[in-house]
């Protein structure tokens, strides 16, 4: 889970073009990353526990709609990609 967790910090540092999603970055962002490492890299499975689920009740909250919702981003997020490199 480290390992994840780092390459996700790493992905988002390093790439411009990489995001938090916007509707739970309020949870997940790069601060509460960098604070997910730490507490799984001291075994504080209390704390990685909390923050998880912290993070699936947002996405309860956000309903069925939210796959949908992340489809129309990423599509979005591609078609400023390729208007970008045309």
């Amino acid at each position: 889970m480290v390992l994840m967790a780092s390459d996700i910090q790493n992905r988002i540092t390093s790439r411009p073009n990489i995001y938090f999603e916007v509707s739970t970055n309020e949870i997940l962002n790069i601060n509460s990353l960098k604070e997910l490492i730490d507490d799984l890299n001291a075994k504080a499975l209390t704390n990685v526990a909390t923050f998880c689920t912290r993070y699936m009740k947002k996405v309860e909250v956000l309903g069925q709609n939210y796959e949908k919702m992340l489809a129309e981003q990423l599509a979005n997020l591609s078609a400023k990609v390729s208007d970008a490199g045309a």
